[in-house]
Order: structure tokens, then sequence, then C-alpha cells
């Protein structure tokens, strides 16, 4: 074969991974289980908190002096739920999602706001008898 066959299928192949590469998805596609807790968490629906929540979650910088600890989620919903789920940061912000058959990972993004750092703001969902039921909110860092 030619040198110049070569470098063409070469160069070909190069560009062909670099345009799959920084094709990235165009649309943004939501979670229907975190989208209709987050409405819930809008109208203040306690009871279906309640229920779609494990009795005890972990709610990272709910409760002053307990970031490691769970907390009734009776108690977060009524006393921590703007703390919990902030409905002016979030509301209108994309987020990833990662589910699997026994989890869901709703993963909130911050990288713009800390300069070099990012922030990031993780809602756990665990499968429990056909279920997901909320475990908790975690931050990073």
């Amino acid at each position: 074969m030619s040198k110049i066959f070569i470098k063409n299928i070469t160069f070909l192949g190069l560009l062909i991974a670099f345009i799959s590469c920084n094709n990235k998805p165009n649309h943004f596609e939501k979670n229907v289980h975190w989208e209709k807790f987050k409405i819930n968490l809008d109208k203040n629906n306690i009871d279906y908190l309640i229920k779609n929540s494990f009795d005890s979650i972990k709610c990272v910088d709910c409760v002053p002096n307990e970031t490691e600890s769970l907390s009734s989620s009776i108690y977060i919903f009524k006393n921590y739920k703007n703390k919990f789920y902030n409905k002016d940061l979030l509301d209108k912000k994309e987020y990833s999602v990662y589910q699997d058959d026994l989890m869901i990972r709703i993963n909130y993004g911050f990288e713009e706001n800390y300069g070099n750092e990012s922030h990031n703001i993780i809602y756990m969902f665990d499968k429990t008898e056909g279920n997901f039921l909320l475990t908790g909110m975690i931050t990073i860092p």
C-alpha cells in the first residue's frame, strides 16, 4: 500500500475518534422518580415524603453537629426541608442520574461556583420491597 493511503486512513481514523469523543448528548433526561419526589417536596406533602423514604435518612448539613448520623425522615422533612432541598438553587438546574436495579443517585454538580474546586449534592434512593425509597442526601466536598 502506498504511504499516502496509509496516512489518509490513519488521519480518517483519528478524526472519527476525535469527533466521537467530543459528542455529548444535547438533551437532558429527567428522572421520573426524582421529579415526582421534588413535586411533593414543593407541595410540602409530608405523607408522601415519609411513605417514600426510609424511617431514618442521611441529611448532610441539615442538622447542626450531626453530619454523619441518620435522622428521622419525619424530623428532617418537618424541620429541615429547606436545607434538605433548596428549590431556588436546584429547581432549574440539570442533574445527572445513575440508576440500576437496586439504586438511584441524583447528582447536581456545581463546578462553576468554587473556582478550581467542585461541589456536588447527591440524593440517594435504594430499592426495598420493589420500591425506591429515599435514603438521604450528601454533599461532596
